[in-house]
């Protein structure tokens, strides 16, 4: 695991790639939401609020508590290690939790790290997810944060939308105890679990 968890080089690649999804993504998201300017401006107002979050929760839970999410992290930058030193058909088998034929400095790292062994064992789902998100975003832990919590704020919009639908001149209460309710933002904007049970 990196000394310095927050901020490296490859959390100012990853930014850069979370920066033009989001130009992508807002655009995409525009077009649909043409005809209902205000609606856009609440998403966008809520989008915006979420990628402070991240910042927020990074510097919460890798400096002020180490929290799980450093656990999952190291994690799941050790299994995206993995993946990225075995050919393609051969990295698969993590997935399947099949090490009996990969290389020894892997299967050994998989059976004899304890600290590894006691995150993966008990979150392997969630740490192939992030894993899988590092491959891809140099393994940054801004990146990771960023994807599963637009995951998260995708839930948490499409919550908002239906209630809205119901309740059209409750817009400002629901967006205000849905979008902007502080444990809600905080809590689905990290390396954690909620993000995507939220987003489901």
């Amino acid at each position: 695991m990196r000394p310095n968890l927050f901020f490296s080089i490859n959390d100012i690649y990853g930014i850069i790639i979370c920066f033009f999804f989001s130009l992508i993504f807002l655009h995409l998201t525009s077009k649909h939401w043409l005809k209902e300017k205000k609606i856009f401006q609440l998403f966008l107002l809520g989008f915006i609020l979420k990628v402070i979050a991240i910042f927020g929760s990074a510097y919460f839970n890798l400096y002020i508590i180490k929290a799980d999410s450093t656990k999952y992290f190291a994690s799941a930058v050790s299994v995206s290690n993995a993946i990225k030193s075995l050919p393609l058909k051969e990295s698969l088998k993590i997935f399947y939790n099949d090490f009996s034929d990969l290389p020894f400095s892997v299967k050994c790292y998989f059976s004899n790290n304890e600290f590894f062994n006691l995150v993966y064992d008990a979150h392997k789902s969630f740490v192939h997810v992030c894993s899988l998100i590092s491959l891809l975003c140099f393994d940054s832990y801004i990146a990771i944060s960023f994807f599963l919590s637009l995951w998260a704020y995708l839930g948490i919009w499409l919550i908002f939308k239906t209630f809205y639908t119901k309740y059209p001149d409750s817009k400002n209460v629901l967006y205000l105890f849905i979008i902007v309710f502080p444990s809600l933002v905080f809590w689905t904007s990290g390396v954690m679990k909620e993000p995507i049970c939220i987003g489901a």
